[in-house]
């Protein structure tokens, strides 16, 4: 998406196969973080404020 021009990119923390079985699993959101240079941003199991922050570390 990167090198195709994309200016973010919206990464749902979950494999095909977890669905939307919870929880989102926050090193899948870490490792695309990693991989890129462009603004990441974080989707899936966010209910509240803690939620919020634990993605966000």
């Amino acid at each position: 998406a990167e090198a195709g021009g994309a200016g973010r990119i919206v990464v749902h923390g979950k494999t095909r196969v977890q669905f939307y079985a919870p929880p989102v699993n926050p090193s899948i959101i870490a490792a695309v973080k990693q991989a890129v240079s462009i603004p990441v941003i974080a989707n899936g199991d966010i209910y509240s404020g803690e939620s919020a922050k634990t993605l966000l570390e």
